[in-house]
């Protein structure tokens, strides 16, 4: 949507820890687009003091109403007023910092410390949201090394994380390499909020000649530690005893061991 004014179009993005709207940017869409995300191209503006307090106390809403501690809401003015159009658990912090100099990392902190019966001061955290520190620590685990050409293995039933735009869930996934894609339930997709659907793709079962049109989405897997993101199709798996197929977008990092599986039930999946 575009400014009051007629500009580029403009979205808001309200930065809120717990009930304190930390910081507030107006991201600007690059020329020739409608997408006002900094990783596109989007310019960023500080708008902590320009936006109404009625505006900031709708995203410390909007965080609390899906039960999050911690969010970046992003919001749209139109001919009715303010509209929050997306609450991201998972929102960076670089933009926010290159346009209001305020990093949420100290406030997302002393919430977790407060939260667990701790103390922390005020102008402690203010000072350290001063500067934004996104360095590796030095505790971070060495990665796991293998002998080249190694490929780390992967049970037939693994157990594995899914995540989408509003959480996660561990699940047992089948490893299917005569997949080229990754599926997952429509009821799970909608759980975790896997999400938006990019596109509507053909999809063709090994039984079965006629093809299917199956909305894709990106989505994010963790097998053993490693992430992977990948557009995985949805359908209703609701029969079959999988929610999550691993496809071979995931299974080419792996070697499938069929005699390894993380379930103890007798597999009776197509």
């Amino acid at each position: 949507m575009g400014s009051p004014d007629g500009e580029r179009a403009r979205d808001l993005r309200v930065y809120v820890v717990g009930d304190r709207p930390v910081a507030a940017m107006f991201r600007y869409a690059p020329d020739n687009d409608w997408r006002t995300n900094v990783a596109l191209g989007g310019e960023v503006v500080d708008a902590t003091d320009e936006v109404p307090d009625s505006v900031l106390q709708l995203a410390v809403k909007a965080t609390a109403t899906v039960g999050l501690d911690y969010a970046g809401v992003d919001l749209v003015e139109s001919d009715d007023g303010w509209c929050v159009l997306e609450v991201n658990p998972t929102a960076g912090f670089r933009g926010l910092f290159e346009a209001t100099g305020t990093s949420p990392a100290p406030y997302i902190a002393a919430q977790a410390i407060r939260t667990a019966g701790g103390t922390v001061e005020d102008n402690h955290v203010e000072k350290l949201a001063a500067t934004l520190d996104d360095s590796e620590p030095s505790c971070k685990p060495a990665p796991e090394t293998r002998t080249r050409g190694e490929s780390q293995s992967i049970g037939y039933i693994e157990e594995v994380i899914v995540s989408g735009t509003s959480g996660s869930s561990t699940v047992a996934a089948k490893s299917d390499t005569g997949a080229a894609r990754t599926s997952i339930d429509t009821a799970l997709a909608a759980e975790i909020g896997a999400g938006p659907i990019k596109s509507i793709t053909k999809v063709r079962s090994g039984s079965n000649k006629v093809s299917k049109r199956r909305p894709v989405v990106d989505l994010v897997v963790t097998v053993g530690g490693s992430r992977h993101t990948v557009t995985a199709s949805v359908e209703d798996r609701s029969h079959m005893s999988y929610s999550l197929l691993l496809g071979r977008d995931i299974l080419e990092h792996y070697q499938v061991d069929v005699s390894r599986r993380a379930d103890e039930t007798d597999e009776r999946e197509e």
